[in-house]
């Protein structure tokens, strides 16, 4: 199990790159890329399960970049990701995305997907 990998990774960098708030050029991004498609040989997920984005308010936890947080911007990012998705050729029947925003209904579907395997 795993939090994030390094679509997810990549997905903020091409955000950031488009925010002149952040120093991350485009150059830096293509960098970034063609590591994450170099180590992408070493990935082989069972299954990935994506939250998209859904509730309007994104809780500021202290840690989060508040500035990408609107629902409008986490949707463009959301469409960053599946286009790497794409790029990277992840099989996508390993791929359930969770919809809705809802933490017990989201749980509930990813444990009865682990404990199904056992």
């Amino acid at each position: 199990i795993q939090d994030t990998d390094n679509l997810v990774t990549l997905m903020y960098a091409k955000a950031y790159v488009e925010d002149e708030n952040i120093c991350i050029t485009k150059q830096d991004y293509k960098a970034l890329y063609q590591h994450a498609k170099s180590i992408q040989k070493y990935f082989n997920w069972d299954h990935i399960f994506v939250l998209t984005p859904a509730n309007p308010n994104f809780v500021d936890d202290g840690s989060r970049y508040m500035a990408q947080s609107s629902l409008a911007e986490r949707k463009k990012n959301m469409k960053k990701l599946e286009r790497l998705i794409t790029d990277f050729k992840y099989n996508k029947e390993k791929i359930t995305y969770l919809t809705g925003g809802e933490f017990e209904k989201n749980f509930n579907i990813v444990k009865d997907y682990i404990l199904g395997l056992s």
